[in-house]
């Protein structure tokens, strides 16, 4: 396999070395959902809520936007507008087949309906990290959409009938269904082990069986939990039905939860010598396994391997 590294542009002021084309899948889950306007810059000055608000709503091909500007008090501006997108894999096309455009205040106000632009706006997709670059055919307009956040930057954006820039991020509000993307949201971990000296196969036997049972009445989150042995070598498998599974584990094993005691013995009779996260996590999964591994002490790895397409038939 031969890996081509290209230096490219990107109106966000970043380059990328390489560009990897981001699956339908991936693209799909990460612009599925609900967002909320953090904050608005207009190339000098950042508002934020009240100043401005607004929604952006995308689920299986339709997507509505509504965007609320009162920075200036004499001309507020409002837009609403709803489409539809088409996806395939690298790519990304939408357009807003309803839009209406309010500019004014209660008492003297004009009202502008129609799209901003004819038919679909196409963009290219790539990967990057854990999250997705879309960028507009003419360069004018991207995207940078992560698991918890996004950023829409347009050097062409149309306020008060005149073309400028803008750049909006958003928060997300709503996360994509675990029952249509469970395989992009479902967290799995393997945790690799080595055993101590002095512990009996017998041994590790019952109080693995004694922990994975207790995990199990536990946590309702934890979709699997197994142990492999190879010679000294033990690796754990555990499954979560989603990131807050996962950091329910993370709570449970600091000073004070519900499996603190148990770690203990279990961290006296096996070694971690590393832990690799797969799946649909996200930063706040990472921060939760930092805390606990400063409170714990831990002086193994953390790896992160973040979804980017597949299925699961772990479905309700």
């Amino acid at each position: 396999m031969i890996l081509i590294l290209v230096a490219v542009a990107h109106p966000d002021g970043h380059s990328e070395l390489s560009k990897i084309q981001a699956p339908k899948e991936m693209i799909l889950d990460r612009l599925e959902g609900a967002w909320e306007l953090d904050s608005w810059d207009d190339g000098g000055t950042v508002s934020t809520i009240p100043e401005v608000s607004g929604r952006w709503f995308h689920t299986e091909g339709e997507l509505a936007v509504i965007l609320h500007d009162r920075r200036n008090k004499e001309e507020k501006k409002s837009v609403v507008g709803w489409g539809q997108s088409v996806i395939s894999d690298g790519e990304f096309e939408y357009g807003y087949t309803e839009r209406t455009t309010i500019n004014g205040t209660n008492e003297d106000s004009t009202l502008t309906e129609g799209p901003a632009w004819d038919g679909l706006r196409s963009y290219n997709v790539y990967l990057k990290g854990d999250g997705i670059i879309m960028e507009s055919e003419s360069g004018k307009q991207a995207w940078e959409v992560y698991p918890e956040r996004m950023v829409y930057t347009d050097f062409e954006w149309i306020g008060s009938g005149e073309k400028s820039y803008a750049q909006r991020k958003w928060l997300r509000i709503s996360k994509p269904s675990a029952k249509t993307n469970s395989a992009l949201t479902e967290v799995t971990v393997v945790v690799t082990m080595e055993v101590m000296a002095g512990v009996t196969p017998d041994g590790l036997a019952s109080f693995t069986e004694t922990y994975a049972d207790f995990v199990k009445k536990t946590e309702p989150d934890t979709l699997g939990w197994s142990y492999h042995r190879s010679g000294e070598k033990v690796v754990l498998i555990e499954r979560y039905r989603n990131e807050d599974g996962n950091i329910i584990t993370a709570q449970n094993i600091s000073p004070g939860g519900k499996r603190y005691e148990l770690l203990q013995e279990k961290l006296g009779m096996l070694k971690v010598t590393a832990v690799d996260v797969y799946g649909g996590f996200t930063d706040k999964l990472k921060r939760f396994n930092a805390k606990a591994a400063e409170e714990l002490d831990f002086g193994f790895p953390f790896n992160y391997y973040p979804a980017i397409s597949g299925y699961s038939r772990n479905v309700d």
